[in-house]
């Protein structure tokens, strides 16, 4: 495309114009001009190519990729784009003989919508989407670049800044942090809709080589992933006068991130499932690719096998060409399941792909056609995919089992390859898998998953008919079953939203306990879930407890878009087990994302009164009663569903140390 033509916002098409960001053709009147869906495709094509030859060939591949049609289902394309646009001389649309079509450029100069940023709102109009954004940039002179990227409309320039519209808001925002910053240039971005000032006035607030971002850009899913956002506040911006919560934006850095405590001797692998993408002439949502991955998830979850990085975490990373390896190491992923998909009439055709993050190898790679009915059906594709998941997995670790020491080994291989020999039913692979289920066990002595297994595997010697005395087989799986449930007897998932009604409205525990109990045997990672329920033991004086519920759902939900509430619950667990330098760490990373939870500042308070950091306790109250001014020791007690308790005495008692009125 050439240089001078600039990025292009509306496209003249004869009596029509062509809107790419929306992919939509309007009259006169700027009402939608509807072609067949084919013609509809065969003109977005040539509009990506605008000013090049498109071969035939080129065309009939990707408009009907799985068809053999002849070129006069092209041709017909064709007539009905210049019967549309009025071009009735083929001048607009040329057609090259033998050869292909040329969709020429529009007369004159490039056509988009000038403006200074007085007009901003008019000028922005073609990129009011979530995927948009307001640039502002301020530096020394010669610091700010002449030309920033494609599908750009400049606002306003001046000697020391820059104000731009960028249609795609992910790439404004790594554009700014990555590559600004090396400029130090003060970066300021808004989404479009919003006055171009409110940019203008963030780059004001930023130092050199910072980036500052609206709440809006900040809650755009697909940054999470490649951002870390700093709460700044509610702040006052000067040329409108009105608040606005701004973040300041940085890389993210994995080194520095706050990471879970889990077990020690985890049994478990780790899956993150990655919506799969439409290919690009099925359209750009992908709504269809996010139900897949939610029903695989979910199915996934209720294998008891395996935990599931929740849906929400898993989010930034949908549309995106993913790097596996990458999200291992940001999701805490062993595995990552990632896809494909498109319509073939009425059946989807999908492509799934299952990887081992630690060797960024493809572990195993498959394609399903369905109707898009039978992603709903219990005995579908979903469960085909899911059962062949399971197997993969089974099988990759099957085979490191037997290529490696077992000293080398992570426990979840040793568990996988356990189960999974123990079902062939052959007489050496069972004996192979009791010898790993007995180094795990040795290893990770209160783990209580070797022994449950352990059980199983006692019970099928006994019905295979291998047993040589029955009766001490069966005592020997009664002993491993319940000495698992001494260790864990409530290794489920819980009836969440009953359960904080329960606990926190009601004071009836028990019942709560029971309704999280029940919920959790449905649905072992459901991150909330754990989360309450590890609440729920911390409340009650079950420290312990407590603290291995919340930082299991930490690991659960590690782009969840309310992390804050995660890492200020973890706190409240590690608060209640004596655990305070862990507890600092905690509420000071929720308080960064998010500086409005009153509750993480109360624990912030008792944290530096219990550790002996009288000033810091005192500094954090001060903040704490500035945002709850008429907070006492009895109105907390009243509301507080700990009260009860000796751990409610406790925090009472630092509170008032701490200097909070009665």
């Amino acid at each position: 495309m050439p240089s001078d033509f600039g990025p292009l916002v509306e496209i003249p098409l004869g009596q029509l114009t062509y809107v790419p960001s929306r992919r939509q053709l309007l009259d006169a009147q700027g009402d939608t001009v509807y072609l067949r869906p084919q013609t509809e495709k065969t003109l977005a094509l040539l509009i990506e190519r605008i000013g090049e030859l498109v071969p035939r060939d080129t065309l009939i591949e990707t408009i009907w990729p799985d068809l053999n049609v002849t070129d006069d289902s092209l041709t017909q394309c064709i007539a009905d784009i210049r019967r549309a646009i009025g071009d009735s001389k083929r001048t607009i649309l040329q057609t090259v003989p033998k050869r292909g079509f040329i969709l020429n450029y529009p007369s004159g100069k490039q056509h988009r919508l000038a403006a200074q940023s007085a007009g901003f709102a008019e000028a922005a109009a073609p990129f009011e989407t979530k995927d948009a954004a307001v640039v502002h940039l301020q530096g020394d002179a010669g610091q700010i670049p002449l030309a920033v990227t494609d599908g750009t409309l400049i606002v306003d320039r001046g000697q020391n800044h820059l104000t731009l519209v960028m249609e795609n808001l992910p790439q404004a925002l790594r554009r700014a942090v990555s590559g600004f910053s090396n400029a130090r240039i003060r970066a300021g971005i808004d989404v479009t809709g919003n006055s171009a000032a409110a940019a203008r006035d963030m780059a004001a607030l930023a130092k050199p080589g910072e980036t500052i971002v609206s709440v809006d850009v900040k809650e755009v899913s697909e940054v999470a992933a490649e951002f870390d956002f700093e709460d700044i506040g509610d702040v006052a911006l000067k040329t409108s006068g009105q608040e606005k919560r701004l973040f300041r934006a940085s890389s993210f850095d994995l080194s520095s991130a706050i990471q879970p405590r889990l077990l020690n001797g985890e049994m478990l692998p780790t899956i993150a499932v990655i919506s799969p993408r439409p290919i690009a002439q099925e359209g750009y949502r992908g709504a269809l690719g996010d139900l897949i991955a939610d029903e695989i998830s979910g199915a996934m979850s209720r294998t008891r096998e395996a935990r599931v990085i929740s849906r929400l975490s898993c989010r930034p990373y949908r549309l995106q060409m993913v790097n596996q390896r990458e999200i291992g190491n940001r999701l805490g992923a062993d595995f990552v399941v990632t896809g494909r998909y498109r319509r073939q009439g009425n059946d989807v055709v999908l492509d799934i792909d299952l990887g081992e993050s630690r060797s960024d190898d493809v572990l195993h790679s498959e394609r399903y056609s369905f109707e898009e009915s039978e992603i709903f059906s219990s005995q579908g594709v979903v469960h085909e995919i899911v059962s062949r998941l399971r197997k993969n997995i089974v099988l990759n670790e099957i085979e490191r089992v037997r290529s490696r020491p077992i000293e080398s080994l992570n426990n979840y291989t040793m568990l996988w390859a356990a189960v999974g020999l123990m079902h062939r039913l052959s007489p050496s692979d069972f004996n192979w898998a009791k010898k790993l289920l007995e180094a795990l066990i040795d290893r990770a002595p209160h783990h209580p998953s070797a022994l449950a297994w352990m059980a199983r595997w006692h019970v099928l010697k006994a019905q295979q008919g291998w047993s040589e005395n029955a009766d001490e087989d069966a005592a020997l799986a009664l002993d491993c079953a319940s000495r698992a449930l001494d260790m864990d007897p409530e290794n489920s998932l819980a009836l969440v939203n009953r359960g904080i009604v329960l606990t926190n409205l009601m004071g009836r525990f028990d019942d709560a306990e029971d309704d999280y109990n029940t919920a959790l045997a449905l649905n072992p990672n459901d991150a909330h879930g754990r989360l309450l329920r590890g609440m729920l033991y911390a409340f009650q004086d079950r420290g312990a407890e407590g603290v291995r519920d919340a930082e299991q759902a930490l690991a659960l939900a590690p782009l969840d878009p309310h992390r804050f509430f995660f890492l200020a619950l973890a706190a409240g667990a590690n608060l209640t087990a004596g655990d305070y330098s862990r507890t600092l760490e905690l509420t000071k990373g929720s308080l960064r994302l998010n500086r409005t939870h009153a509750s993480t500042l109360r624990m912030l308070v008792v944290a530096h009164q219990l550790s002996g950091d009288e000033e810091a306790a005192q500094n954090a109250l001060k903040e704490l009663t500035r945002m709850q001014p008429n907070l006492t020791i009895g109105a907390w007690l009243r509301s507080s569903p700990s009260a009860p308790f000796e751990v409610g005495k406790r925090f009472a008692g630092a509170l008032r140390a701490a200097g909070l009125p009665e």
